[in-house]
């Protein structure tokens, strides 16, 4: 009974992966925006990406980031759930301070 309970996916963490998609849409939005209004991307990944393939090739990173995130989150919760819980909320404030370091650029700019 415990092995199974610690194997499911807990109301809890549903949630914190949902946040984590939406804060990730919500960076995309914000950057496509900031991009719009002639601000340039400050990661050096995400600008080559961008040079080099387009907006695209962002949308593509952010799909293959939250897969990996969720995946990764799903099996280390079989192992350590309190790491997995820890790595969500770590990866959902570096997403929400990239997501307001954008919006307090529209503002600032």
């Amino acid at each position: 009974m415990e092995a199974t309970r610690a194997r499911q996916i807990t109301p809890a963490l549903y949630i914190w992966l949902t946040l984590f998609f939406v804060l990730n849409i919500a960076d995309l939005v914000s950057t496509y925006v900031a991009l719009g209004i002639g601000m340039r991307e400050g990661n050096p990944l995400m600008s080559t990406l961008l040079s080099h393939y387009g907006f695209a090739a962002l949308i593509a990173y952010k799909v293959a980031v939250i897969l990996v995130v969720t995946i990764g989150v799903v099996l280390l919760r079989r192992f350590n759930p309190r790491m997995a819980k820890i790595t969500i909320v770590v990866c959902n404030v570096l997403v929400f301070a990239a997501v307001f370091l954008n919006i307090l650029q529209f503002n600032l700019g």
